[in-house]
């Protein structure tokens, strides 16, 4: 099967973002694609932080449309982290080996601080409609061959309000032809917390099968009980389509489900035969597991860089990702890293 992208002929890109009081919304022309809460209302005890609602083509939901009522700190698309030193950032209960699931008074919240790197004139404003490039500034550009995004600065706080990491998050979308689309999310968190902070899952801490803690998407209740595969990426493999480490890529985990004519694919820009952290019986989720197996120690002023790309689109989504050729590939698994307007601080 070929897929052509429908912006290959010349016609005009029409992806863009429009940012309003409470977050952001990718459009491409009159269609959403997506919404970005920035300012999330959840209870302390599910670790507040900015999500994504994501869409098909066909505006069908892909995340839930609230809570879930198995784990209602379950957001949508976003990035929670199970163990940053004693403090959660996942919500919910925190694991401990001899006592299990307790809650405990540690769940953090990921504050927004600014929309960065915005085009002239627009600002920070409710309501202001900008096409971003994803690889120059966003000033006074248009949208890049089916590519817009933004650029986000956001303060990751324990609950004692003692601010620990600050991060540039940028998140593109890319349009991959007329029935697909990706999502790409990067970030860089940089300890400010004045000591080492442990990055570690349930799994480091001893319980089996849950290494969860990253870049996370929660399905929908159609995806529960999907077929799950691994899905080669890219027709031809090059030197120009590597994951981050300068290896080769990972497959893509694909959830696909047949009778909705739905599928949706992660990428994984962590080495090659890095960790998945996956569900599909009493919900469906999937994510890359950085922390799976092992810690890691960020020192203070040390930096953490987290990468993953979703592909949203119909069944046959594995023939959309074989489809892609290098020069897509190279912007998909190579983000641009997230640009922010200079300050005084040292810190991002």
């Amino acid at each position: 099967m070929e897929h052509t992208r429908d912006d290959e002929d010349g016609a005009e890109p029409t992806m863009y973002v429009r940012y309003q009081d409470d977050g952001v919304v990718f459009l491409d022309g009159d269609r959403t694609l997506a919404r970005y809460h920035s300012a999330p209302s959840e209870q302390q005890s599910d670790s507040p932080r900015p999500y994504l609602d994501v869409f098909d083509v066909q505006g069908r939901a892909l995340t839930p449309s609230g809570p879930p009522a198995d784990h209602p700190w379950h957001r949508g698309l976003s990035l929670a982290l199970a163990y940053v030193g004693p403090h959660n950032f996942w919500g919910g209960p925190t694991f401990e080996l001899r006592a299990g699931y307790r809650q405990l008074a540690n769940n953090g919240t990921q504050r927004h601080r600014e929309f960065a790197d915005l085009p002239s004139g627009g600002g920070d404003s409710p309501g202001a409609v900008h096409a971003a490039r994803a690889d120059g500034p966003g000033a006074g550009a248009a949208a890049l061959d089916g590519v817009a995004g933004f650029d986000e600065r956001l303060d990751w706080l324990a609950q004692d309000g003692r601010l620990l990491l600050a991060e540039r998050r940028r998140i593109t979308t890319t349009r991959l032809d007329g029935e697909a689309w990706a999502l790409s999310w990067r970030s860089e968190l940089v300890n400010v917390a004045g000591e080492t902070l442990a990055f570690g899952s349930p799994q480091t801490k001893g319980r089996d099968s849950a290494g969860y803690g990253g870049i996370f998407w929660r399905g929908p209740v159609e995806f529960v009980h999907a077929r799950t595969e691994l899905v080669a990426v890219g027709a031809t493999p090059s030197a120009d389509t590597t994951s981050r480490d300068g290896g080769a890529l990972n497959p893509a985990l694909a959830f696909i489900e047949p009778n909705a004519n739905i599928g949706v694919a992660v990428l994984n820009h962590e080495p090659v035969d890095s960790d998945w952290f996956t569900r599909t019986d009493e919900y469906a989720g999937a994510g890359p597991a950085p922390f799976a197996d092992s810690e890691t120690d960020v020192e203070p002023g040390g930096r953490l860089e987290l990468a993953a790309t979703f592909v949203f689109g119909p069944a046959d989504i594995e023939d959309h990702l074989r489809c892609l050729d290098s020069s897509r590939l190279r912007e998909l698994h190579h983000p641009h890293p997230a640009r922010t307007t200079p300050s005084e601080e040292e810190t991002p």
